[in-house]
């Protein structure tokens, strides 16, 4: 098998989600960046629906993170809008462009709101993803807000264990 059918075999095996059959073609040379007529590459495919090692294999084996298919988008931005966080996570791990923008101008932001993915939303805005200047004050008092949230359930917490403390040391007379 050639090297450019070995490419073809691997987007096939990706857009099944076949991860064996993704990791023999990449050992026996296959292109990682290879692409189909629509532009889609293995890792775009694998992006939203594909195992995570083999996401990882793709990226070891060099594919490019930011490439793009017929409509702008990128392997991120599917994560995005995906249930596949793993995915997302080693996307951005690997240096994916979380502002990119496609046709459309969505950016993996705007996929994640759109699909309500909230946990994708506050990855991709720590990660530094934006969709325009003004949104970089809305995203900071998002964080903001979530640590504010998260230090108040923390008080809470330690003031429940030094009540329950206290009522126990009443119980069984324990000074101090």
């Amino acid at each position: 098998m050639e090297n450019d059918e070995k490419g073809q075999e691997l987007i096939k095996a990706a857009s099944r989600g076949d991860t064996p059959a993704i990791q023999s073609l990449i050992a026996a040379g296959a292109d990682p960046n290879a692409s189909n007529k629509r532009g889609y590459t293995a890792l775009i495919y694998l992006a939203n629906r594909g195992d995570l090692g083999a996401v990882k294999a793709l990226i070891e084996a060099g594919a490019e993170i930011d490439a793009r298919n017929e409509h702008g988008m990128t392997a991120l931005m599917r994560a995005a809008f995906s249930e596949k966080t793993s995915n997302l996570v080693a996307l951005i791990a690997a240096g994916a462009d979380v502002n990119a923008r496609d046709q459309s101008g969505q950016t993996p932001l705007v996929w994640a709101r759109k699909t309500g993915r909230e946990e994708h939303v506050d990855i991709l805005i720590k990660a530094g993803a934006i969709d325009s200047p003004e949104q970089l004050g809305e995203n900071v008092a998002r964080l903001k807000s979530q640590q504010q949230r998260q230090a108040r359930q923390e008080a809470a917490g330690a003031a429940a264990k030094t009540s329950l403390l206290a009522k126990l040391r009443r119980i069984f007379h324990i000074d101090g």
